[in-house]
């Protein structure tokens, strides 16, 4: 039998990854005056603005939630649903996979991630999401396409 997982749980292990890897975040409450939707972690990470809003594995995403995180996308920030802490830890790995190549001189005009669209209407998230899809296919012994 698998152990419940609660949301506050999640939001707690995101807080401390962030803060463990020198970023930043704040957690957001709902409450009186504050907009509908607000995603529960607001944090900045290599200098990119993420949106974090933490849902368990069967946690239903309101549409005001999900209107926010589209609302950060479009502005060209990184808002994510994190059903595991793991989500986020794979997002940051990928955010500093990132870094690492553009600081090297890696990037490529080929590359999707790299054609001068970084941040543009979620290619990092989609990036993040074949890196991430990528990385568990890997963790199970096949990659996609492979037999």
């Amino acid at each position: 039998m698998q152990d419940k997982v609660y949301e506050r749980d999640i939001v707690r292990g995101v807080k401390k990854l962030i803060k463990d890897r020198g970023g930043w975040f704040v957690r957001m409450m709902a409450g009186v005056g504050q907009r509908k939707g607000i995603p529960d972690i607001i944090a900045c990470y290599k200098g990119l603005f993420l949106g974090i809003e933490c849902k368990t594995p069967r946690g239903r995403v309101t549409d005001h939630q999900e209107g926010e995180l589209r609302a950060i996308r479009l502005a060209n920030g990184l808002g994510i649903i994190a059903r595991s802490v793991r989500d986020v830890e794979d997002l940051l790995d990928f955010i500093d996979y990132i870094r690492e190549l553009y600081m090297s001189g890696g990037e490529r005009e080929d590359d999707p991630i790299f054609s001068g669209k970084i941040c543009m209407g979620g290619t990092v998230e989609q990036g993040w999401y074949e890196y991430h899809t990528g990385r568990d296919q890997q963790k199970d012994g096949h990659r996609s396409g492979q037999s």
